[in-house]
């Protein structure tokens, strides 16, 4: 007889396979959405090609541009919001359950979605839960939850005109919930509800929803994984979903989130201040991208740095090795072509281990902290990097 599996080596497996069935939904909802993005990709495109021409008459004229090349950054910083958003849904990880405030992340999937969504689709937030009001959760798993569902409705509204509601309040469970929402305790929860206007689902169907696999919809347009997810995330959750839906009327969602231990914290204010200037350190600077290289060389300069331009990883490495003690801080790209960023911050780091080294990258998700710790890398910036946060950056790690 061949030898069975042992109860153990079952458990890994099935966890595993919810792995796989998670990140396949994920994929699922952005191929789904991912018209919706290039549409909100195009328009930012050309808001800043438009500014950018406007801003060249200006200059033509002897016209004063500042204006116009304002416009052109908040299109710049609205485009890396929803490519921060994209990758925050996309992104592979274990689960995290901390004790957070789930509006802000409730509110960062509404920005995407409202990029996403079509136009004829209205999407109305209220959210008035009390601010001191904390779960237990995976931030990414509650970006998924709001996602599924509202992808879902999307597809229910199926190209007409109509309005997804996602309203977020505190709720308080008494003796009368038991009896219409079984399996719930009395208590204090958090309620998210999502309702759409959509065709709803018929009386027949609704006890198999949340069946993985099941679905209504025709081959080819979908898995029926969204739900099956969504309810799973949310019962591992220690939480309660519930479905309620009129055929041709719409469809609402309803979630209660156990609340955990009130958590009061004050959040201290940042003043703002003047961006820190260097007094002429010496940075070594890499990136195979030339623009990329020369506009970041631009930005250190006018922070009052001197650059070194590198536009591989083996030419900095030669370059540092025939004189380490020139270089005051190393900043370089992580994906290039010879040596990555991480392979020559450890070749830096065994030739000069003082130098502060800083990897700057779109994303990785091989870099997580631990991988950073262990390269020795003393700061990271994602790109696009803001000219503020790369003074204060070098300016914390120069003056530590």
């Amino acid at each position: 007889m061949e030898d069975q599996p042992s109860y153990k080596e079952l458990q890994l497996e099935i966890k595993r396979l919810e792995k796989q069935l998670i990140e396949a939904q994920k994929m699922e909802s952005i191929g789904t959405l991912a018209g919706g993005i290039g549409h909100e990709f195009n328009n930012i495109l050309f808001i800043i090609q438009g500014y950018t021409d406007l801003a060249l008459v200006d200059l033509e004229k002897n016209r004063d541009p500042t204006v116009k090349l304002q416009k052109i950054k908040e299109s710049c910083l609205r485009a890396s919001d929803l490519i921060d958003q994209i990758l925050s849904f996309a992104r592979h990880s274990e689960k995290q359950r901390k004790l957070v405030d789930i509006t802000p992340f409730i509110q960062e999937a509404t920005k995407l979605l409202r990029s996403a969504l079509p136009s004829t689709i209205t999407l109305d937030v209220t959210i008035s839960s009390n601010s001191d009001s904390y779960i237990m959760a995976d931030p990414a798993e509650i970006h998924q939850v709001v996602m599924n569902l509202c992808t879902n409705a999307s597809q229910s509204i199926d190209g007409s005109h109509g309005t997804i509601a996602i309203t977020l309040e505190d709720y308080l469970a008494e003796d009368h919930l038991q009896s219409t929402h079984s399996g719930m305790d009395q208590g204090h929860y958090l309620m998210l509800r999502i309702s759409d206007s959509g065709k709803g689902i018929s009386r027949s169907v609704i006890p198999r929803i949340f069946e993985p696999f099941f679905t209504t919809k025709k081959v080819g347009e979908g898995t029926g994984l969204g739900l099956s997810v969504v309810h799973g995330i949310v019962t591992d959750m220690g939480g309660s979903i519930f479905v309620d839906s009129v055929n041709g009327k719409g469809t609402t969602f309803t979630i209660y989130f156990p609340v955990a231990d009130k958590l009061f914290m004050s959040k201290s204010r940042e003043t703002q201040k003047a961006v820190p200037k260097g007094s002429g350190e010496k940075v070594l600077l890499v990136d195979d991208d030339v623009v990329l290289l020369n506009m970041m060389c631009r930005m250190l300069e006018e922070l009052n740095y001197r650059c070194t331009k590198c536009s591989s990883g083996v030419e900095a490495l030669s370059l540092f090795k025939k004189d380490p003690q020139h270089y005051d801080l190393l900043l370089t790209g992580q994906t290039m072509p010879g040596i990555t960023g991480d392979s020559l911050c450890l070749a830096v780091r065994s030739v000069r281990t003082d130098i502060p080294i800083v990897l700057c990258t779109g994303f990785s998700e091989q870099l997580t902290p631990a991988r950073i710790s262990e390269l020795g890398i003393d700061a990271f910036l994602s790109k696009p990097i803001l000219l503020d946060r790369l003074g204060q950056t070098l300016d914390d790690l120069l003056n530590r």
